[in-house]
């Protein structure tokens, strides 16, 4: 039966597939067993694409490739080195992209072809693609965050009301035999834009010795120039940015061994500029052996939440009454369990070597590291088969 960690996504950009695989992979292994059928030397992978009719509809599409999958010197996988329903899915997905569109002519049509053509995506629309008119609804939603954090809860209503139906929480939808897969990643521009927030922010809530007042100030007058650069052009490659890269340098110097930023890491007001600004180290990057928490543009899987008060107490926030309950979760006391379809690249914030040989891409984040860090959730809401 498909499981998790099966997963291990490579060179090709397709974060947001594997991201997906990952979820039903925890939520519903039996349909990714069903989609897979193998003969000798072929198998067949059922997707599905809209018909030209009106109302649009899902119908089903069978894909069959043979065995053989790419392989680089010395016979390394290509593309993605998971399990074999993994990387079958993957070459059957890519001849799928090239007639239908990899959202099967949902939202765009046919982009490129083989493997290339599925690079770079986004998670929520392939629900249909695997799941046809059993998918109920799907999205993407923006997290809500402002300095210093008061009430980043209730600020982000609809993001928890998401992973209670992602904890099956909604009864009417648990009743109906439906389950809500989460996945979360984060834009460049949100990440440079809540680092100038802090930026600017941190002199009103602490003291700051000279080297950080003024390595602040340094950093802040590069903000806005590269913020405006990023919204101009987000989907160009980060190196033809100049004003982001200086931003991207000036990450790096803050955040290194013995770096401004870093001699001041465990302060609690100095953490969370801490982890954007080693998002912002490695913005154009999805890997990397250096210092990290988490990458721009790349997508995540959500493999479980759990709620807690102020006191470390657990708790179960009900849907019925949740704008009364927001108020009782404790943002540094609730956890996510995320993992990143490398299997490895967990966040490292100081490259620690243990941590480093022991990683499997699975790693823990408080509520609140999860709400500064990621700025967008997509979700689909299907019914299992």
């Amino acid at each position: 039966m498909p499981k998790p960690e099966d997963v291990k996504q490579t060179g090709l950009g397709d974060c947001y597939l594997q991201a997906v695989l990952i979820s039903l992979a925890y939520q519903d292994p039996g349909h990714l067993k069903a989609m897979i059928k193998e003969d000798r030397d072929t198998v067949t992978v059922t997707f599905y694409h809209l018909t030209d009719t009106t109302p649009r509809t899902f119908i089903k599409n069978d894909i069959m490739v043979e065995k053989s999958l790419p392989v680089g010197p010395g016979g390394t996988p290509l593309y993605n080195a998971g399990e074999l329903w993994v990387r079958f899915i993957q070459k059957a997905f890519a001849v799928f992209a090239e007639k239908y569109g990899k959202y099967g002519d949902a939202y765009s049509p046919a982009t490129g072809k083989g493997y290339a053509g599925i690079a770079e995506g986004m998670e929520f629309k392939l629900y249909g693609v695997f799941y046809g008119d059993n998918r109920r609804g799907a999205d993407r939603i923006e997290t809500s965050y402002s300095a210093g954090e008061a009430g980043l809860v209730t600020a982000n209503r609809d993001t928890i009301e998401l992973l209670l139906q992602f904890k099956g929480l909604d009864a009417t939808r648990a009743a109906a035999n439906e389950f809500t897969a989460v996945t979360a990643g984060a834009s460049l521009r949100h990440h440079l834009a809540r680092t100038k927030d802090l930026v600017a922010t941190i002199p009103q809530r602490a003291q700051m010795p000279g080297d950080l007042e003024a390595a602040l100030n340094g950093l802040s007058s590069r903000l806005d120039p590269a913020i405006e650069e990023e919204q101009k052009a987000p989907s160009d490659p980060v190196a033809s940015k100049p004003n982001v890269v200086q931003v991207i340098t000036q990450a790096k110097d803050l955040t290194k061994s013995g770096g401004t930023v870093d001699a001041y890491r465990n302060n609690a007001t100095i953490q969370p500029l801490f982890q954007l600004l080693l998002d912002l180290a490695n913005a154009g990057s999805d890997q990397s052996k250096e210092r990290r928490f988490i990458y721009s543009a790349h997508a995540y899987s959500i493999l479980d939440v759990t709620f807690a008060d102020s006191g470390g107490r657990p708790m179960t926030p009900r849907l019925d009454r949740l704008d009364e309950d927001l108020t009782e979760i404790s943002a540094t006391e609730s956890k996510l369990k995320l993992r990143n379809p490398h299997r490895a690249n967990a966040p490292n914030p100081t490259a620690d070597e243990a941590r480093e040989q022991a990683d499997t891409g699975e790693f823990t984040l408080t509520l609140a590291e999860f709400l500064r860090n990621f700025t967008e959730v997509d979700y689909g809401w299907v019914k299992k088969g």
